[in-house]
């Protein structure tokens, strides 16, 4: 029977504490300064290259994990995140990647998993493309304050939706133990995630505010907003002289 894996994962993590601050602060910044977004892409792809390896080096010893392989066999993101690194550093792009102690214990976990418990490596795989699926709707911002000459191909998410990613995630066949183990291995990734968001906060100051208020980004909403109010105002006047 499937086991509406993902459902099931998120109800678990919401029972527990989530100190979430930092990590909206690090997801605003990430929209006006560049080098700080190239910095995060350089991390987790640290993390998504190891998680997609994993999964194809295991995937024909072990049932379970053959189900994953095939579901995020259309994602692959491993490639995309080169693509980015590429746009945002050029072609030398490996000689500036940078871990961190964050990233470095993750990656160290998903090894450890890897080795010992593969099946495992599904908490990880939900986690991980679950939040890059929710970072889609940023591609467009990201666009536009980034001056990227084509869309971001990480957030593209090759084109599979989230809907899909869902139901396929949910469609496992997995046992109750096995279920269980991925619940439970499930948190920690959740939070191994976080810390690796968090580990940006501080690289985000004052630098990155200045970089903020020359991000095209902010310059596109002062002229939408601009506009919108000029809009308004126009009708509000055509409104009070018909009144009259």
């Amino acid at each position: 029977m499937p086991q509406n894996i993902l459902k099931k994962a998120s109800d678990t993590k919401d029972l527990l504490p989530r100190n979430t601050k930092p990590l909206y602060t690090v997801a605003l910044a990430l929209h006006v300064d560049r080098e700080l977004y190239a910095r995060a892409v350089g991390y987790f792809y640290a993390v998504v290259s190891l998680l997609e390896d994993s999964v194809d080096r295991r995937k024909d010893k072990n049932v379970a994990l053959k189900g994953v392989a095939d579901l995020l066999g259309d994602l692959k993101l491993t490639e995309a995140f080169e693509q980015d690194l590429a746009a945002l550093w050029g072609v030398t792009w490996r000689s500036k990647l940078q871990k961190n102690d964050a990233v470095n214990a993750l990656c160290g976990r998903l090894q450890q998993v890897a080795e010992e418990e593969p099946v495992v490596l599904l908490s990880y795989a939900m986690e991980i493309y679950s939040l890059l699926f929710s970072l889609t709707w940023t591609r467009t911002p990201m666009h536009i304050s980034h001056k990227y000459k084509y869309r971001s191909s990480v957030l593209l998410m090759n084109g599979v939706s989230h809907q899909r990613f869902t139901s396929a995630m949910n469609a496992l066949t997995l046992s109750q133990e096995v279920a269980d183990r991925v619940l439970e291995e499930a948190v920690r990734a959740r939070d191994s995630v976080d810390d690796v968001s968090r580990s940006l906060a501080p690289h985000v100051g004052w630098l990155t505010v200045v970089k903020g208020l020359r991000s095209p980004l902010l310059i596109f909403c002062l002229a939408i907003l601009f506009l919108s109010s000029a809009i308004l105002l126009v009708l509000l006047g055509a409104l009070l002289r018909s009144l009259k």
